[in-house]
């Protein structure tokens, strides 16, 4: 655990010292998944996004993915439909268009979800 979190005080200060370069870049996807590796998982929710949003590749896709299914774990069903729907978008638009349903999906299931759990909250 130790060697995580001084690892993330590396890759920070990295992209401290050089934020325009590519370093710096591939340090911003390094810290989410050690934020998920030092259980972390909002930490590392918003670093994927973060680093989704700096690129158009499949890696960026997959940090998309990956923030969604953090958030749809934490419960935080909204904003991982938002994510999912994001995702949705950005494959409609690019080669991987054929996964763009699946994608959506998944977005409308978070967001029945969040639904039910706004209205079960209400009930309570």
């Amino acid at each position: 655990m130790n060697k995580s979190r001084d690892a993330i005080k590396y890759f920070e200060g990295l992209r401290e010292k050089y934020p325009a370069s590519k370093e710096a870049r591939q340090a911003s996807l390094e810290l989410a998944r050690l934020f998920e590796k030092v259980n972390d998982p909002r930490e590392a929710a918003k670093r994927y996004l973060e680093f989704a949003e700096s690129g158009k590749g499949k890696v960026e896709n997959q940090a998309l993915t990956n923030s969604a299914v953090i958030l749809e774990n934490l419960g935080e069903r909204e904003a991982a439909a938002s994510v999912f729907f994001k995702l949705s978008a950005v494959l409609r638009a690019g080669k991987d268009a054929k996964d763009a349903p699946a994608a959506f999906e998944a977005g409308c299931n978070n967001m029945l979800l969040a639904s039910y759990q706004k209205k079960d909250k209400k009930v309570l």
